[in-house]
């Protein structure tokens, strides 16, 4: 007998909802506000250690070293780019700024700063290249999963880059000492360079994992798939042989054996004479 729903049931369903409509409300609220799924927190965790490890560092020591040459504009540009990025991280942290707001904050400002600074300081040499660290933005998009979107950072930066070749050497009031430029070239280079090596790093280790994971799934799925296939093939075969066991019952034999019923048979001679 064939089980049918109640027709009360989304009735009953109805009223207990309008009546503690409330609960559902407060438990959908903490579902939204609480949950993320696992991609989503992986990108804040990839967010939050680039921030930590290399666009906050990279802020302080940048903005240290104009405020001892006397850049005070520099110096103010550095302090309130790393203020926002740390109001954004805590903003984010506490449920008051979304991810997409988020991951595109970070970008922007990891973009923007880098050749805010060349501007300031009058070009590639004055500054020391150091809108080397906009190449972050692309590279984090990548880790993000943003291919689009690391295409057009890429093409942003190289137009960029094209724009301040005209600039290069405009004024000379920001420029840095020797020993200076020496020192921040050899930062921006070794520091964008180990950050991008360790981008790549993570790429790949999270490459191979996903390969090992697929290897573990199908070896998984052809083990599961195994044992009813030999199941299958083990009942088959033995509802084969029983059919052929009786066919082999059923069909009627022609050989010595198969005698007509009432009495032993008696020999005849050539003649056709029965023997007495």
């Amino acid at each position: 007998m064939a089980l049918q729903a109640s027709p009360a049931a989304p009735q009953a369903l109805q009223r207990l909802m309008a009546r503690e409509g409330w609960l559902f409300e407060r438990l959908q609220q903490l579902g939204l506000q609480g949950q993320q799924n696992q991609r989503d927190q992986e990108q804040v965790l990839i967010i939050n250690t680039i921030n930590l490890l290399a666009i906050l560092p990279a802020k302080v020591v940048l903005g240290c070293s104009y405020a001892l040459v006397g850049l005070w504009i520099d110096t103010l540009l550095m302090g309130a780019t790393f203020g926002l990025v740390v109001a954004f991280m805590v903003g984010h942290s506490q449920g008051k700024i979304g991810l997409i707001a988020y991951r595109q904050s970070i970008l922007i400002i990891s973009f923007c700063c880098p050749f805010a600074l060349t501007i300031l300081l009058g070009g590639f040499h004055n500054s020391s290249l150091v809108m080397l660290w906009s190449l972050l933005t692309p590279v984090l998009a990548l880790l993000l999963d943003q291919v689009l979107t690391a295409r057009r950072w890429l093409g942003l930066f190289i137009i960029f880059n094209c724009l301040v070749i005209g600039i290069d050497n405009l004024h000379s009031r920001s420029d840095l000492p020797t020993v200076h430029q020496h020192a921040l070239l050899a930062f921006n280079g070794i520091g964008v360079s180990v950050v991008i090596y360790s981008c790549l790093n993570y790429m790949q280790q999270k490459h191979q994992q996903a390969i090992q994971q697929l290897d573990q799934f199908a070896s998984l799925v052809a083990h599961e798939l195994r044992s009813p296939l030999t199941s299958i093939s083990l009942g088959i075969g033995h509802s084969l042989r029983q059919r052929a066991g009786l066919r082999a019952h059923h069909q009627p034999n022609h050989g010595i054996g198969n005698r007509p019923s009432g009495g032993p048979t008696q020999p005849t001679y050539p003649n056709g004479s029965a023997a007495n």
